[in-house]
Formats: structure tokens, sequence, C-alpha cells
């Protein structure tokens, strides 16, 4: 067979190659103007980093190649293609539960919210008979639970008070000392 056998087919794929080129360039200037106006929604605050980072999902499964690359020049550094995934995360991890403050099981997980360094809590631990069995406070909550489970304290639910400073702190722990009274425990107050 000649070439000219195939001259039919040949052409057609010449054809479908413009087609998918010339909807490749549609959809990039579609992307880029969806990018532009999330990163101006962003900026403004109409959307946060979670609301963000939903659609970035949603546009990264569908976009076409060098999506990252789009999307990193329109954004700021937290919400880069690198960024915004850890940006999202961290913002969620430490957001506390509707009533103001955090709760969950221990050991931590990988997605479990928990009060983020520097900020003074106030903590109650549970053993599996979901019993206080130790009240403390701390800045560091994670670090903290992580000491006391090596120290030996048999705990697996926790829950944390956020306070004002420690001096607040100081003042709820003493007060869940006494409402509590946990049997870890070996002084109350300061």
């Amino acid at each position: 067979m000649s070439t000219s056998d195939y001259h039919a087919t040949l052409q057609h794929i010449d054809l479908v190659s413009a087609k998918i080129a010339t909807l490749t360039d549609a959809q990039i200037q579609a992307e880029e103007q969806l990018i532009h106006r999330l990163a101006l929604d962003y900026r403004a605050g109409r959307l946060d980093i979670e609301q963000l980072y939903e659609r970035f999902l949603w546009l990264r499964e569908r976009a076409a190649p060098d999506f990252w690359k789009r999307w990193t020049w329109r954004m700021p550094n937290e919400a880069s293609s690198k960024q915004i995934r850890h940006t999202a995360y961290r913002k969620r991890r430490h957001t506390p539960d509707p009533d103001g403050n955090w709760r969950g099981a221990y050991p931590f997980g990988d997605t479990d919210r928990h009060p983020p360094t520097p900020t003074p809590v106030v903590y109650v631990l549970f053993d599996e008979a979901n019993e206080p069995c130790y009240v403390g406070s701390t800045s560091d909550f994670r670090g903290r639970a992580k000491a006391h489970f090596k120290e030996g304290k048999a705990f697996v639910r926790w829950m944390a008070y956020p306070c004002a400073d420690r001096e607040a702190a100081y003042v709820l722990e003493e007060r869940l000392h006494h409402e509590h009274l946990p049997y870890l425990n070996r002084k109350v107050g300061r």
C-alpha cells in the first residue's frame, strides 16, 4: 500500500488534532479566567482557604496540562499549588468544634483537629471508662499529650478548652480539678 491509500485517514487525524488543540486552548483560557476570579475572591475574603482548596481539587481533576503553573502564577504563596493542601489542612486541623473547644481520641489521627501551638488551653484526659483521669494546662497540647502517654498515663480521649492567657488557664485548671477529681493528678492548682 502506498501513502495515498492512507491519505483520507491521515487527513482525518490532522483535523481531529487541530480540533483538540483548539479545544485545549479554549479550556486553558477558561481555566485562567476561573483561576483569576478565584484568586480575586480569595484575596477579598469571599472564599476561605478550604473553599479555595475544594475548587482547586475540582479543577485539578479536569485541567489541561500544566494546570499547576497557571494556578500558582495567579495565587498568593499560601494558596500556590504546592502549598494549598498544607495550608487548608493546617487551618482545618486547628479549628475548634462549634462550642469553641477541641475534643478527640488518642492517639491522634492524621486529620484530627487539636489546639494550635502556642494557644493556652486547659485539657482533661479520659480513660477507657470515660472517667476523667488527668487535668492540666499547656500551650503545646499535642506535645504535652504525647508526653503524658510516654509517661504511662492511659487515656483514650481528651477535651481542651482555650484560654485567653496563662492566668486564665490556671483559674480554669483549678476549677476543673475540683469538678472532675482526676485520679492521676498529684496536686491541685499551681
